[in-house]
Formats: C-alpha cells, sequence, structure tokens
C-alpha cells in the first residue's frame, strides 16, 4: 500500500500521514481488500473541489469528497481521494465534531468506497456511516 498526501489548501497543513495510513491499512485488512493500494490524497478548498465535481460527475453542489478509482487490474488499484477542507470545517461544525475527527471520517469513507461500499440508498448510506464510526473507534 502507498498513500501520498497532497496538499493544496493555503493555512492548512497535514500531519497525521502516519495514522491516516495505519487506519486504511486495518480497513482494508479488515474488510479482506487483496489487491495494493496506490493513493493520492489532495486535500483542496470548496471552490476547486466544486470544479471536479461538475466536470467529472456533472453535480453542481459542494461535497466533502470525492473518489476516483483510476485504474485497477487484477492486484492493484490505482485511486485519488479528493477532500475539500472547507466541507470538513463546515461539518465538523454543524455536527458539533471536532476538525480532526471529521477529516478522518471523511477519509474513511473514501477508503469505504474503494473497498466496494457505496452510499446511493438510505440503506447503503446507514452501512456506510456504521462503518466510518467502527473504524474511526478501531
Amino acid at each position: 500500500m502507498s498513500i501520498d498526501f497532497i496538499v493544496d489548501v493555503e493555512g492548512f497543513t497535514f500531519e497525521s500521514q502516519d495514522l491516516y495510513r495505519t487506519k486504511a491499512q486495518t480497513l482494508l485488512g479488515l474488510e479482506h481488500f487483496n489487491k495494493d493500494l496506490i493513493l493520492q490524497v489532495i486535500f483542496l478548498d470548496d471552490e476547486t473541489l466544486l470544479l471536479i465535481n461538475k466536470e467529472f460527475l456533472n453535480h453542481d453542489y459542494y461535497t466533502d469528497i470525492i473518489t476516483f478509482p483510476i485504474e485497477e487490474s487484477e492486484d492493484t488499484l490505482e485511486a485519488e481521494l479528493y477532500i475539500s477542507i472547507d466541507r470538513v470545517r463546515d461539518n465538523a461544525q454543524n455536527e458539533d465534531e471536532s476538525f480532526s475527527n471529521e477529516l478522518l471520517r471523511v477519509f474513511l469513507h473514501g477508503i469505504l468506497h474503494l473497498a466496494g461500499y457505496k452510499d446511493d440508498t438510505a440503506q447503503a448510506k446507514k452501512i456506510m456511516r456504521e462503518k466510518e464510526s467502527f473504524y474511526m473507534s478501531y
């Protein structure tokens, strides 16, 4: 597994690389994900992620994360996670959660997508939220 973190947000620093790598490795192991993951996690602002959301998904709204599987083979998955720091801050405030916990939750959400979980129905969203909570505390 290889995870690189790229910060493209002025004034934001990310110092939790080791924790996030460990959480991802634990999640993927427990979910029986048997591919080598090559992942880039890119931290952006709202406006940049909105442009990506419009261009690639035809969605004209803000979101906290977009997960892009780039290339997949029998043995390897190459992917990118785009995370809006602005959305994470707003979500944390709205949910009365710390920024660091909300950022980790969003990251795990993206990893769960890569592991095959969806959130396109009420039931799938419920399962996704339960999995996020489980791996947050694991």
